[in-house]
């Protein structure tokens, strides 16, 4: 993939992880578990927060983060986020139409860490894509390198990169979320094994008006976008894709059950030697 660097305002290499976090009095470090917790509350992020190896970050209910055009939140480690049905975690950009970079984590599936990350009751938006270090993040909610990743009742919407959720090289669990409104695919999964099951994607908005982005959605996105990935995919709804409801390649293999297609251009779409 070719990426126009003008696209992505270079970094100061010399980034000052404790001048910057101590901005941030409500995010309570505990050093015998190497633990960040958000605590409730609201946070107007202005900087890249950048989590040291082996950080494990927790974002706790009732936490709402609004991020400044381009900033991100990047933990080298494992990311939980632990909204409720009743008090959800909020995160989203800070001002209309400019849109932050992402919200990821890299964990280390090879070593002994065992690194894992959570995500339950998210609602995420106005996010878009940013390189970090070096690496090239395409979700606004993106997930790498971990032994367990579960995306559970979340809301992912109205983001403007390449992918709402990107998951690499994990074992992936996914459920009883909804995916809406993302400028191309809503999900990316590569390089994953695991369950998609009991989701809504829908390619266009079921707000009628966002109060955070403004899109022009890109009528090659996908709802579900596997490559190199062995995924079951259960009693889901796709709606309304302009191109593909599930796009199959790079030798995926894909069970899919009890699934729901209307008004796609393509329901399901396999290729470059994948099975379903």
């Amino acid at each position: 993939v070719l990426i126009s660097t003008s696209d992505y305002p270079l970094e100061n290499f010399e980034y000052d992880f404790n001048s910057i976090i101590s901005k941030y009095t409500n995010i309570e470090f505990k050093s015998n578990t190497n633990q960040y917790v958000f605590n409730p509350g609201e946070y107007k992020i202005y900087d890249n927060l950048i989590f040291p190896y082996g950080s494990k970050v927790v974002i706790r209910e009732g936490v709402r983060i609004y991020l400044s055009k381009n900033k991100s939140i990047l933990v080298y480690g494992d990311l939980n986020i632990n909204g409720t049905k009743d008090n959800k975690v909020i995160i989203s950009n800070l001002t209309k139409n400019k849109p932050f970079g992402v919200i990821a984590s890299i964990g280390n599936s090879n070593s002994n860490s065992n690194s894992n990350s959570t995500i339950d009751f998210l609602d995420i938006s106005g996010g878009k894509d940013a390189i970090i270090d070096g690496s090239f993040f395409s979700g606004a909610l993106s997930l790498y390198f971990h032994n367990s990743v579960k995306v559970m009742n979340s809301y992912v919407h109205h983001n403007y990169g390449d992918d709402g959720l990107n998951i690499k090289n994990s074992n992936v669990t996914i459920e009883n979320n909804l995916f809406s409104a993302n400028s191309s695919d809503q999900i990316d999964l590569d390089s994953t094994i695991g369950y998609v099951n009991n989701n809504s994607f829908t390619f266009e908005s079921i707000l009628e008006n966002s109060s955070v982005m403004t899109l022009s959605k890109d009528n090659n996105g996908d709802g579900l976008d596997l490559s190199g990935s062995k995924i079951i995919i259960k009693e889901n709804n796709f709606d309304g894709f302009s191109d593909k409801g599930i796009s199959v390649g790079e030798k995926s293999l894909a069970l899919l059950s009890n699934n729901i297609f209307s008004n796609n251009q393509s329901a399901i779409v396999a290729k470059d030697a994948s099975k379903v």
